[in-house]
């Protein structure tokens, strides 16, 4: 997702919001992820999204994936789609 990662991260600067990134570039990395994904109670999310090139929202209470977000959109989209999903 190149820079359009750091910038959502700034936008909700201050905001109720978990950015985490998942490294698929070798093994270690995929078990870090792992390990991360499921110490977050995200897991099942993990395991069915094992990809690169997007960003998942996920509801905190029930971590539910909400969103996918994804290079077609514009950081005005993406942003507009957060801020959505905060509102509810």
């Amino acid at each position: 997702m190149g820079t359009i990662f750091t910038d959502l991260q700034n936008k909700f600067d201050g905001k109720p919001v978990l950015f985490v990134t998942l490294d698929f570039t070798n093994r270690t990395t995929r078990y870090q992820s792992e390990l991360l994904a499921s110490a977050l109670g995200m897991g099942e999310a993990y395991k069915a999204n094992q990809g690169t090139g997007f960003i998942l929202l996920l509801k905190d209470q029930t971590r539910n994936i909400s969103a996918r977000l994804t290079s077609k959109q514009t950081l005005n989209e993406m942003t507009a789609v957060i801020n959505q999903q905060l509102q509810e």
